[in-house]
């Protein structure tokens, strides 16, 4: 993979914002959305709250069913409280790790719209001198929209051919469902019949949830060196609220939280063998503009 070197250099700035990027008003509506508060492994949308202390007991109100909570997290569930070897835990859903157990003083940083949380009664695990615990067994799903343009490579290949209009292969949009962005990938390509190969995580032996989402080849084409320094990819990018964003991988974001992504086939210029991408052509649409010529309608 060409641009695994630059991938390590660009996750750290990425993955930071991408789980509390909120989307912007131009898109259709999904800034009017709340927070989703899983209890009982079903989730309840909760709008205008200021916090996830607030957002918790709105939510186990709307159940109707009780809960006391503590400066820092659920004390006890309908007048009970966690059994020995297991704690009342708030667990927050942040592709591409999962589940990670988070607290009212420590969550306020990513509570923006679109996160999804979990009151989990959790099993405690020893590990090592601490203790850490079990997630949930279920993954929120969102959808995810993606707009595909080809700068390079239009009639390249027969996988690229077969979208139906060279029209449409100057720019258009599609969208598939998952519990991060490069499962909805995954998820649109299937739909529309398209080929992909993606990374899962897995590097030989070892599980590497950094490397979800990297497009080893969409529609046959993958990272291909031109000339000195001249490179034709997959250039990635993520909508942050008002611009486009120069990303890396889709596996960093909440489809729920993150839902527009832009890939663009262009000649991207660097220097050395694993070229930092220094000059590429940013998308030229909003997400407003993701319903005006969509393929496929998963």
């Amino acid at each position: 993979m060409k641009w695994g070197y630059f991938a390590i250099l660009a996750v750290a700035a990425v993955v930071a914002s991408a789980a509390v990027v909120a989307v912007s008003d131009c898109s259709d509506a999904a800034d009017d959305r709340g927070v989703y508060v899983y209890v009982d492994g079903s989730p309840v949308e909760i709008r205008g709250s200021a916090s996830l202390k607030d957002a918790v007991q709105r939510a186990f109100d709307q159940k109707g069913i009780g809960v006391i909570l503590s400066g820092t997290g659920v004390a006890a569930v309908d007048g009970q409280a966690a059994p020995s070897g297991k704690s009342w835990t708030i667990q927050q859903w942040l592709p591409p790790r999962g589940w990670k157990v988070v607290n009212f003083i420590n969550a306020p940083g990513n509570f923006v719209k679109g996160t999804s949380y979990a009151v989990h009664l959790a099993d405690q695990i020893p590990d090592g001198g601490s203790v850490t615990y079990s997630a949930p067994s279920f993954e929120p799903r969102g959808t995810a929209w993606f707009y595909i343009k080809f700068l390079e490579d239009i009639d390249a290949n027969p996988h690229v051919r077969r979208i139906p209009t060279e029209d449409q292969r100057s720019g258009f949009w599609v969208k598939g469902d998952g519990s991060m962005a490069a499962w909805a990938f995954k998820d649109a390509c299937a739909t529309n019949g398209f080929e992909l190969n993606m990374s899962d995580g897995v590097k030989g032996d070892i599980v590497d949830p950094d490397y979800i989402g990297w497009l080893f080849s969409f529609l046959g084409l993958g990272d291909v060196n031109v000339g000195k320094d001249a490179w034709k990819y997959w250039s990635q990018f993520y909508w942050d609220g008002s611009k486009w964003i120069y990303g890396e991988t889709l596996g960093h974001y909440d489809p729920n939280v993150t839902g527009y992504f832009a890939l663009l086939r262009q000649i991207t210029l660097g220097s050395g063998e694993e070229p930092e991408p220094t000059k590429y052509t940013r998308p030229d649409v909003t997400p407003a503009d993701a319903t005006s010529r969509p393929r496929g309608t998963s």
